[in-house]
């Protein structure tokens, strides 16, 4: 069961939260129009603690509805333990967070 399998990998890997595709800055995605039913979009992406590139992802079109065809990720990082908490540590200062001055 596929849903199963993500919803668990969601909570074991650290992979709730999800940057891509976004209009501008570091995780826009550049489209690539093939035909009026067919976009492959690439870029970068940030999932969880995962950081890497969608190096394509091809969308099509039958009749209204769009669905992903296929999918090519590389997953360049995966940020420890340690180093989410130090990166929660730091934008929780940076931000006016509860830190010791």
């Amino acid at each position: 069961d596929i849903a199963r399998v993500w919803n668990t990998s969601i909570g074991k890997l650290g992979l709730s939260t999800y940057r891509g595709a976004e209009d501008a800055g570091e995780y826009a995605f550049t489209a690539l129009v093939v035909d009026d039913d067919t976009v492959i979009l690439s870029g970068k992406f940030l999932l969880g603690k995962w950081r890497g590139r969608l190096l394509s992802q091809t969308w099509v079109r039958s009749e209204e509805e769009w669905k992903i065809q296929s999918e090519m990720m590389e997953v360049e990082e995966m940020a420890s333990a340690a180093q989410l908490e130090s990166s929660d540590l730091t934008s929780s200062s940076s931000s006016g967070g509860s830190g010791s001055s």
